[in-house]
């Protein structure tokens, strides 16, 4: 007996081990049950107090905006383009300086696609309610507009401000929250009319009819500061060209970093713009 004693004493605390070891996991997990919060009723309260912090916040965005075409039946991918942005921000109320560089693809892949494989399509500034523009390469040309004439007026964050969505779905975990809501077709087409159109012309060379899917915005906040450091617009569009049947899948991605150390813009000589079109 004196042999098998220490065994026995042996197996039994390996077992009292993983009996603690099961009972913290739960403990653990039931906290951070505790810990998060659904907050699905206030979700679209969230999304326009991340929009107000937004409008007085300097930081850096980086985004994406792709369309993928691919055949409906065999759901195989054809081709597609994106649209790659980074941004400085100096945001003022709805009054705001902005410079961006822009860089353009096209591809199949366009999550995978760097920065530095794409080709320089713009340089634009926002300034006192007028967005400038700089394209490069072989049509190289500057002209100014009126910022809500511009195709940016209504991208990404400004697009959805004033949209109602269909459903909602919002939980916060700490510090963390993360907000999904999703918009009717309707809203969709309506709302991201200019992205659609850029997408299909720079794919098809022309806008065509469709059919759309429900719109979703998915979206990461600081909960203390209420301050967006990450969403995504995403649908599909089916449509037909030559007889043949095709789905669009569209994104529309930003990421937000630099909080309150943007660094400066510096402007150039912007009356060296001509107005685009009289006024």
């Amino acid at each position: 007996m004196k042999r098998v004693y220490p065994m026995i004493v042996q197996k039994c605390g390996r077992i009292c081990a993983l009996v603690l070891c099961l009972c913290l996991l739960l403990c653990g997990l039931c906290h951070c049950k505790e810990e998060s919060e659904d907050i699905s009723t206030e979700a679209t309260e969230y999304l326009k107090q991340g929009l107000s912090a937004f409008w007085v916040a300097d930081c850096l965005s980086f985004a994406r905006a792709s369309a993928v075409i691919r055949e409906r039946e065999s759901g195989k991918a054809i081709t597609g383009y994106l649209l790659y942005s980074e941004s400085v921000h100096h945001n003022k109320g709805h009054l705001a300086d902005r410079q961006t560089e822009t860089y353009q693809a096209i591809t199949i892949d366009p999550a995978t696609v760097l920065p530095t494989e794409m080709t320089s399509l713009s340089t634009s500034y926002l300034t006192e309610g007028r967005i400038y523009y700089q394209f490069h390469g072989k049509d190289e040309k500057k002209y100014s507009l009126p910022f809500e004439e511009d195709y940016s007026s209504a991208m990404g964050l400004y697009s959805l401000s004033e949209a109602s969505p269909v459903s909602r779905y919002g939980v916060k975990d700490g510090e963390s929250v993360r907000v999904d809501l999703r918009f009717s077709p309707e809203t969709c087409q309506k709302s991201q009319e200019i992205f659609i159109y850029n997408m299909q012309a720079a794919l098809f060379g022309q806008t065509l009819p469709s059919e759309w899917s429900t719109l979703l915005l998915s979206m990461q906040m600081e909960g203390k500061e209420r301050r967006i450091t990450s969403y995504s617009l995403s649908f599909t569009g089916n449509c037909e060209l030559g007889g043949e049947s095709y789905t669009v899948s569209y994104r529309y991605e930003e990421f937000f970093t630099g909080y309150d150390a943007a660094p400066p813009i510096e402007f150039p000589d912007l009356t060296a713009f001509p107005v685009l079109k009289k006024e």
